[in-house]
């Protein structure tokens, strides 16, 4: 699971390793911003943007009690959903992910958004 910490677009990766989560993820990204009705030069110049990734922990209490909260609820959610790990649609979930909002995404509560909306707002 790799959360932008700016909109909340979460993306689901089954790789285990940079090595393989890495190329991954920039795929996955890639199709989830396709099915967000992203403009494709938009996506393209996103993705030139992400080829120099760098994984580093945060110290925004923020964003980690975001992904705890992602992280209990993607859990749960497939737990009652799929009879089985291998099942699950990563894609469908994903989609599912950008109209949840678990927290705000600015400083007042009168200004929560879908992680889905301020991506298009962002990259259209």
């Amino acid at each position: 699971m790799l959360t932008n910490e700016r909109t909340l677009l979460t993306v689901f990766v089954t790789g285990k390793g940079s090595r393989k989560m890495l190329p991954e993820f920039l795929e996955r990204t890639e199709r989830l911003l396709h099915r967000l009705g992203i403009p494709p030069k938009a996506i393209e110049a996103e993705q030139n943007e992400m080829q120099e990734i760098v994984l580093l922990p945060t110290a925004s209490r923020r964003t980690l009690g975001n992904l705890t909260d992602i992280g209990h609820a993607i859990r749960h959610h497939v737990q009652v959903k799929y009879p089985s790990y291998e099942e699950i649609d990563w894609d469908r979930e994903e989609m599912i992910f950008t109209e949840r909002i678990y927290s705000s995404l600015y400083e007042t509560p009168m200004n929560l958004v879908y992680p889905r909306d301020l991506v298009r707002k962002i990259l259209s």
